[in-house]
């Protein structure tokens, strides 16, 4: 019972999508026929276009965009530094021998001396510059008039029929 209900739905199937296959206004090719008019298939032409006087015509803007932009910049500075350095200096010491006899000895003390140089120094500071950047930015804009007539596409007008795009 089983097989027989499934080969009887199979042949269904084939007898009907046969003939849906066949029709030629499923997915064939239209001809003038099948459309009710008695011209033959190379007067079919869709209607030439026009201009209407309404037309979108794309333009360009530039507007600009600021930005920072970073730099390091090298100053020298003089800064005076303080340094120190020992010299010796010399002195007389008094010495005695024995008790009645006194000498004179010269002896060297170290002894600090300041002084200041001039010494450059590298100081890095960090300047913005500012700058512009222009963008573009695209709009269509709405055109009326004889302006929209002349920026509009023309279609079929020399009656020849072919893909427009």
């Amino acid at each position: 019972m089983k097989k027989l209900l499934t080969l009887s739905l199979a042949s269904f199937g084939l007898l009907f999508g046969a003939s849906a296959f066949a029709d030629q206004s499923w997915g064939g090719e239209a001809t003038g026929a099948d459309l009710g008019c008695s011209q033959p298939q190379e007067q079919l032409c869709q209607p030439a276009e026009k201009p209407c006087g309404d037309a979108y015509v794309k333009y360009c803007k530039y507007t600009p965009c600021y930005y920072n932009e970073y730099r390091t910049v090298c100053d020298q500075k003089c800064c005076p530094k303080q340094c120190c350095r020992y010299v010796n200096k010399p002195y007389e010491k008094t010495c005695c021998k024995y008790v009645p006899q006194y000498y004179t000895q010269t002896c060297n003390r170290l002894c600090p001396e300041y002084y200041t140089v001039n010494e450059t120094k590298n100081c890095y500071r960090k300047v913005c510059d500012k700058k512009v950047k222009w963008v573009p930015q695209y709009y269509y804009k709405h055109i009326c008039g004889p302006e929209a007539e002349a920026a509009a596409p023309v279609g079929c007008e020399s009656g020849s029929c072919g893909a427009q795009y």
